[in-house]
């Protein structure tokens, strides 16, 4: 018998994990702020999408 897996909607759960301050150099370098309890934790994150506000979901 198969069961039915319900499609994860993954929008449905995005948090903003920090925000981009600023850029810098010749590479295209950002700087981030982390909202992350630790500023380094942030880097577990696999996935990262910036929005138009510079916030880093």
């Amino acid at each position: 018998m198969k069961s039915k897996s319900k499609k994860i909607d993954s929008v449905n759960f995005l948090i903003t994990i920090g925000k981009v301050v600023s850029s810098y150099g010749i590479k295209g370098l950002i700087k981030i702020i982390s909202y992350t309890e630790k500023d380094d934790e942030i880097f577990n994150y696999k996935y990262w999408i910036i929005k138009k506000n510079f916030l880093i979901l």
